[in-house]
C-alpha cells in the first residue's frame, strides 16, 4: 500500500463501477493503491483523467509523515 490514494465523489465511484464491469469495492481497492493489476491501472488512470477528457477528475492525496 502506497502513502498515496485518489479521491474521486461517490458518483463517480458508481460510474467507474458500471464502466468497468466490476464492485465498487474493487474501484475503492485500486484507487487506495491496494491492488496493482491492469485493471486497476487502468481503474486510476481513468479516475484521474479530467471530465472534459471522459475521466473523472479525481485528486491524489499523499499523506505526510
Amino acid at each position: 500500500m502506497k502513502d498515496e490514494k485518489i479521491f474521486v465523489k461517490r458518483g463517480e465511484i458508481k460510474r467507474l463501477a458500471s464502466l468497468f464491469k466490476v464492485s465498487e469495492v474493487m474501484i475503492y481497492m485500486a484507487l487506495r493503491y491496494d491492488r496493482d493489476s491492469e485493471l486497476a491501472k487502468k481503474i486510476r488512470h481513468t479516475a484521474l483523467k479530467s471530465k472534459a477528457d471522459g475521466g473523472c477528475g479525481g485528486e491524489v492525496w499523499k499523506r505526510i509523515k
